[in-house]
């Protein structure tokens, strides 16, 4: 699966976990802007990659309705041939919505938490 600024390597989801490697793209515009001679990920679009991991593995189009907790630990340069881990764990929380935990990482270097709400309305 290719989704514009990274590219999914291998995927792994049960009934309410995901896991996910995934490159990224460092030729891509973002990284360009953000920042120039110093590109970084930006938080905004780890958190897109959460949604769009979980819209995947859940077969919806999920909507972001609540973040009721997000840290960027580290930063992430976009190197060519880094692989990064996203891992999402789910649970229902109401018709249509899911509470979602997401961490992103590299071995033992933990780039991202997050924990928010999800849903199809």
């Amino acid at each position: 699966m290719t989704i514009d600024f990274y590219h999914i390597q291998q995927k792994e989801i049960t009934a309410n976990d995901c896991s996910v490697s995934f490159l990224l793209r460092p030729e891509h515009a973002v990284f360009k802007g953000h920042f120039p001679g110093n590109p970084i990920l930006p938080g905004v679009c780890m958190i897109q990659m959460i949604k769009d991991v979980f819209s995947d593995a859940k077969d919806i189009k999920a909507h972001l309705t609540t973040i009721h907790q997000v840290k960027f630990l580290e930063l992430i340069v976009p190197e060519a041939g880094t692989i990064l881990t996203l891992h999402l764990h789910w649970t229902a929380a109401g018709p249509g919505q899911w509470q979602v935990q997401a961490g992103m990482i590299r071995g033992e270097n933990v780039f991202c938490k997050f924990k928010g709400v999800f849903s199809t309305t």
